[in-house]
């Protein structure tokens, strides 16, 4: 079965980032695609930690599966594909230098998805979803369900 896992971040606020993201599952079945899509908010946050919850938001609606996940973040695309959380995750979660790594709690569990998860991440600025999953974050902005 594909499985494929679409994020979308969105941020509002002159300084101080409010973020919101989209997670959107789409899996193939015998009668057509199946999709599921979760929004998530956050106050205050950056980009890179929007895009990890968005990925974590897309995983924790899967039962252990191979998925294909897409995010315009090429920070996580790099960071991931390179090894990185495997080197943190051996150094108890610290840089080279001995400083914690930033939102350590969100490596942490994406480490573990990726255990239970045979993810593959790819960077792509826009999917076929792209316009949808932001459209549906500013519909649910304006009913102020989030």
């Amino acid at each position: 079965m594909k499985i494929e896992l679409f994020t979308e971040v969105n941020f509002r606020g002159p300084t101080a980032k409010n973020g919101k993201c989209i997670a959107l599952v789409e899996c193939e079945t015998k009668k057509g695609p199946a999709v599921k899509a979760q929004i998530e908010t956050e106050q205050k946050t950056t980009y890179h930690r929007m895009s990890m919850i968005a990925i974590l938001v897309g995983l924790r609606m899967l039962r252990p599966c191979e998925v294909t996940a897409y995010t315009p973040d090429q920070f996580l695309v790099t960071t991931i594909n390179e090894g990185n959380m495997d080197k943190w995750k051996r150094e108890e979660w610290r840089r080279p230098h001995g400083k914690e790594i930033k939102n350590k709690e969100l490596w942490q569990e994406l480490y573990e998805q990726t255990q239970k998860h045979r993810v593959t991440l790819e960077f792509s600025e826009s999917t076929r979803y792209s316009d949808r999953l932001q459209s549906k974050m500013r519909e649910k902005e304006e009913n102020h369900e989030i």
